[in-house]
């Protein structure tokens, strides 16, 4: 009898790394989806891989740095592409450097960046840590 195989889905993940003197900010995964638990930059889920100018133009972007003035996107990495048995997750992360203090919703935490290590993180996300 041949089993019933999963159907597999493309999905894209716009990460941003936010990068305050050595400051970031996580949030954690919760609801059932992939990576349940774990912690991850912002996220700006969409139906492609987005350029600069299509990110900083979506809601998420937007209320992400409400207040904030001269949002600059630093870097940017190399698309990824993450296979889970029924899902190939896309991904790419963009590094934005600001310099005051922001009001970021309080689902997110703020850690310094060198003690990222300290919280469980997707394979994906490790791989990226490893780049910088």
């Amino acid at each position: 009898m041949k089993s019933k195989k999963s159907k597999v889905t493309n999905r894209f993940f716009n990460y941003i790394f936010i990068n305050r003197n050595g400051i970031t900010y996580l949030q954690k995964r919760i609801g059932n989806d992939i990576w349940k638990n774990l912690y991850e930059f912002p996220l700006i889920e969409a139906d492609k891989i987005l350029t600069v100018g299509e990110l900083m133009s979506t809601d998420g972007f937007k209320q992400l740095f409400d207040g904030l003035e001269n949002v600059k996107i630093q870097d940017i990495s190399n698309p990824m592409k993450h296979v889970l048995s029924h899902r190939v997750i896309y991904a790419q992360f963009f590094r934005i450097d600001i310099e005051s203090d922001a009001n970021f919703h309080s689902s997110f935490i703020e850690t310094p960046i060198d003690i990222i290590d300290k919280y469980a993180v997707s394979r994906l996300m490790e791989l990226y840590l490893e780049s910088l």
